[in-house]
């Protein structure tokens, strides 16, 4: 079965059988609330029947006395008014639906009224031969009769009372049986709520929740961790299927990845030996040529400086710059290659006291040129004080150097965030133009002429590596002939807690 005819079918057959009770309580409940109603509307109607017989009896008999002193055709004609008004309403009193003990009652109130019928016209023919005697007799035979039938429409109209409470009564206890019938209905309701859920639960939420927490468990690295396999056929036995499948394949990817990283380590180690042993060869094989090159020629120099012309020490002079610069290139390239090769000791530094040690080894330069230094007290960070010194040299040298003529001012700042510190080096010095803000990191890269300020183009590829050994980045900002901001940036969380670690830095 289709994982979304297991969502639907539930509810759908919930909803159904509900509909279908609730139906069934409404169709009985409205056939007893009719009942009732038809009860109710016959025994009020009979009641007000009784109760308008009982008034046109009274009118009836006052009429007749009228008539009895006066013989006022008018009153002859409402006593006949009255009479067919009385037959009407005996009619329609037939009609109601009246219990048993009401017909026997009607019955004899029929049997009253004709005989009273009877009784009015021996009255009436009395009355118009003037017997006196006779009228006088019977009208008190009439007296009588309307008088028990006036008895009788009241006891009538009392009983129909009692038989409206009667009904409301077993009305209200026929209502005593729809209480546990709706409690039935809604403790029915409630298992089938439940057992829906505990069918979602089982069937659909359950295998969810397993597949998510095996999904959260391989996210967290384990990746051996399997789901529970089902035999179900439906989109999440597929899904579970599918995430196994998965797993596998995670499982295989890992380890051919880990086969690769100890391959690729491996090649790096090689390489890292390979520039170890670039790195003496070129300290001692490469250096050792030129400085005999630049010591020979000087020395043809100044033994044969009377023999030479011009042009000649002019060669002489190209000759030991170039072999000069080319053994500063290549010292420049041996500290970039070993800067951050070896193992990175990383501990608790105050690096306000390590900022005073590179200004006192700077202090000659300070001094020769009338650098004006200001600087705010740093925090401590757990970092490698040597390289960070180092960064601090190069920059603090670099404001020096690329001075515009007038005294140079450095100002060293420091602005700590949640998660990194960020050091700033601004000087007032010559500035950078845009379009070198990238080039100038890189390894021998000139913003400026080598006439005008002399080096090689080391110093910031150097920093930028020793700052980015620690986790951080380098930038700047300059305005050309305004000035120059180095800004340099620390995590303050490197490599965890500890107090002192090892990292290796290739």
């Amino acid at each position: 079965m289709k994982l979304r005819s297991k969502i639907l079918i539930p509810p759908g057959v919930f909803v159904a059988l509900l509909f279908v009770v609730l139906i069934i309580f409404f169709i009985l409940q409205k056939k007893q609330q009719d009942a009732l109603y038809n009860i109710t509307s016959d025994l009020q109607h009979a009641n007000a029947l009784s109760l308008q017989l009982t008034i046109l009896y009274l009118n009836n008999k006052n009429h007749l006395l009228l008539y009895r002193y006066d013989k006022d055709e008018l009153h002859l004609a409402h006593i006949n008014i009255m009479a067919e008004s009385k037959e009407k309403k005996l009619l329609a009193l037939n009609d109601k639906n009246l219990p048993e003990k009401g017909l026997l009652e009607y019955n004899f109130l029929l049997k009253n009224h004709n005989e009273i019928k009877l009784i009015q016209r021996e009255l009436l023919t009395a009355i118009e031969k003037g017997n006196e005697a006779n009228i006088e007799r019977v009208f008190n035979r009439y007296s009588l009769k309307t008088n028990k039938l006036e008895a009788i429409l009241l006891d009538f109209s009392s009983h129909r009372f009692h038989d409206l409470n009667s009904a409301l009564m077993s009305f209200q206890a026929s209502n005593g049986y729809y209480e546990p019938l709706g409690f039935f209905v809604l403790i029915l309701s409630l298992l089938l709520l439940l057992s829906v859920f505990v069918f979602y639960k089982k069937s659909i939420l359950q295998p969810i929740h397993e597949l998510t927490d095996s999904a959260w468990k391989i996210a967290q690295g384990y990746l051996e961790f399997k789901p529970k396999t089902n035999n179900r056929n439906d989109e999440i036995g597929q899904l579970n299927m599918a995430f196994c499948v998965m797993t596998d394949n995670l499982v295989t990817a890992n380890d051919e990845l880990e086969k690769k990283v100890i391959t690729r380590t491996e090649e790096l180690e090689r390489s890292n030996k390979d520039l170890e042993q670039f790195a003496y060869i070129a300290s001692h094989d490469l250096q050792e040529p030129l400085r005999m090159i630049a010591s020979y020629n000087q020395l043809l120099a100044k033994r044969y400086s009377d023999q030479l012309d011009e042009k000649a020490h002019k060669y002489i002079n190209y000759a030991v710059d170039g072999a000069k610069r080319m053994q500063s290139m290549i010292h420049g390239l041996l500290e970039y290659s070993r800067a951050g090769s070896d193992e990175l000791e990383i501990k608790l530094v105050d690096l306000t006291h390590h900022l005073d040690v590179v200004l006192l080894d700077l202090k000659h330069k300070i001094e020769e040129s009338g650098t004006q230094i200001s600087k705010v007290e740093l925090p401590s960070l757990r970092v490698n004080s040597q390289q960070i010194s180092r960064v601090f040299q190069n920059l603090i040298s670099n404001a020096i150097k690329f001075h515009n003529g007038g005294n140079p001012k450095i100002d060293i700042s420091v602005k700590e965030a949640s998660t990194e510190t960020v050091f700033c080096i601004h000087d007032n010095g010559v500035g950078i133009d845009e379009g070198s803000y990238e080039r100038i990191f890189n390894l021998f890269e000139r913003a400026h002429s080598k006439s005008q300020y002399p080096g090689n183009g080391i110093g910031l590829a150097v920093s930028k590596r020793l700052v980015e050994n620690h986790g951080g980045r380098i930038w700047l900002e300059s305005i050309r002939d305004q000035g120059t901001a180095f800004y340099f940036s620390i995590p303050n969380d490197l490599f965890g807690e500890s107090s002192q670690e090892f990292v290796s830095a290739t």
